[in-house]
């Protein structure tokens, strides 16, 4: 057992939603009460990079103070509770938030998501309006992969500030859901050589183009490291630490957080050169901890 020294921490606040999507990788249960988390981020921002997350925060905006404790200025929402009332981005910008992750995925909103894509377009309106910024958050499998160019022009068209590509991660409500299908390794490759050349022809100040590490390293020469594990933890509402946000589950569970430290009694082995969430859940093949 050992105290984790890596630098990065994802504090997982609740599992609460407004929506049920059928994509949904958030694979816990729970909520943590509003004063413990202010206590617990207190004591973990002093040594890590905190960083919170959901499911929905904006169910429960008792925790929008907490994001000013850890100095993030960005929340990741389905958008509908902006939708339903906009007054709440007013709140978000009190608090220190600037930067509105909205989840919109091209092609295959109506399959997956329980949010209709007028009311993303809306909410994206609505920020605009209101001199809050959006990055888009797009999940890309088989039935959308081969439209990045046009999702892209979309998103010029809107007015967002960016937009970040996930790969379908086969967890939570993803694994009983059968309308979309995980992208193979040629799709990845493609899909990076596809990303990677659009990013040469347009500026970061039109659009920042940014992928997420599910998709693993694919062909191209780059810098990615898996750091599940290693350098990046996450806490769940009951305290339990996981490698990473898509491997929140008992069989992968490395530690505990308690009394003010993040303790861990196992360890991946794991070189940095694959994703792990992507291995182990969409690829089935486990990998091995020591």
């Amino acid at each position: 057992m050992e105290e984790y020294n890596g630098r990065k921490v994802q504090y997982m606040l609740c599992s609460d939603c407004n929506a049920n999507c059928k994509h949904c990788y958030i694979n816990f249960r729970g909520r943590k009460d509003s004063k413990i988390a202010k206590n617990e981020l207190n004591l973990l921002k002093n040594k890590y990079d905190v960083r919170l997350n959901g499911a929905e925060i904006l169910v429960n905006m008792e925790y929008l103070p907490l994001f000013k404790i850890v100095h993030q200025h960005y929340i990741m929402t389905n958008g509908m509770a902006l939708y339903m009332d906009p007054s709440k981005i007013t709140f978000l910008k009190e608090n220190g938030i600037n930067t509105v992750s909205l989840s919109c995925h091209f092609g295959i909103q109506s399959k997956i998501s329980a949010v209709e894509i007028d009311i993303v377009r809306q909410v994206i309106n609505m920020c605009n309006e209101k001199k809050v910024r959006v990055r888009l958050l797009t999940t890309l499998c088989k039935e959308n992969v081969n439209n990045i160019e046009q999702i892209i022009e979309t998103s010029i068209k809107l007015g967002v500030e960016g937009i970040k590509f996930t790969n379908l991660i086969k967890q939570g409500n993803a694994l009983e859901d059968s309308s979309i299908t995980p992208l193979d390794e040629l799709d990845i490759i493609k899909a990076l050589e596809s990303i990677e050349k659009i990013r040469k022809k347009i500026d970061k100040t039109t659009l920042l183009i940014e992928r997420c590490g599910s998709f693993g390293s694919g062909k191209l020469p780059s810098n990615f490291r898996c750091i599940a594990g290693d350098d990046l933890v996450v806490i769940t509402p009951d305290n339990k630490v996981y490698p990473c946000v898509f491997l929140i589950q008992k069989e992968f569970q490395i530690g505990e957080f308690k009394n003010g430290r993040i303790i861990l009694d196992k360890r991946w082995k794991n070189n940095g050169k694959l994703c792990l969430a992507k291995k182990i859940c969409n690829e089935v093949n486990k990998l091995e901890m020591c």
